[in-house]
């Protein structure tokens, strides 16, 4: 799998959308001509968006593998694994990465060093496809899938649950 970033510097993309209320777009202009430069192969499939914050870029696999790259050059910052599946796409605030997985559980690493910072289980063991928000609080909000039909708040800084709510719908979204 092939990550790379063209000539350009954007502001920082820290969740799925671009922001909260999931504008997906930037009032910055680029240039129509790109090119290459840097790359960096994570060795298996991709399926979440790649994410910026604070100059690094982090990435997730299927496989549950993530890294952190420096934005200017593409050198490695970090990897670490999860204990799933990695298929939507994390958000990032407060130095950290929140990276949810299929295996029912969402993961904080940190953002400079890729070491585990907290996992919380979903309610029910839930399924994670969503991707998480996280809001001027730092307080983290997830669907947790099926079965549990929740949202769920955690926390940023350890992770502890302050909030869930129970919907009617089973909640897959980014």
């Amino acid at each position: 799998i092939l990550l790379s970033s063209a000539l350009f510097t954007a502001g920082d993309w820290k969740e799925s959308g671009y922001d909260q209320a999931r504008t997906r777009s930037t009032t910055e202009r680029f240039s129509t001509t790109l090119s290459q430069r840097w790359n960096y192969t994570l060795g298996t499939g991709i399926i979440a968006s790649p994410l910026s914050l604070d100059g690094a870029v982090v990435v997730v696999a299927k496989s549950g593998a993530a890294a952190a790259l420096r934005e200017s050059d593409g050198s490695l910052l970090w990897t670490s694994a999860v204990g799933g599946e990695c298929v939507a796409t994390p958000s990032l605030a407060a130095g950290k990465a929140v990276i949810p997985a299929t295996n029912g559980k969402i993961y904080c690493l940190g953002l400079r060093d890729g070491l585990a910072r907290w996992s919380a289980p979903l309610a029910a063991g839930g399924t994670n496809l969503s991707s998480p928000t996280v809001d001027a609080n730092n307080v983290v909000y997830l669907g947790a899938g099926f079965p549990a039909k929740k949202v769920i708040a955690f926390g940023i800084a350890d992770g502890v649950v302050v909030r869930e709510r129970t919907l009617e719908q089973v909640v897959y979204s980014s």
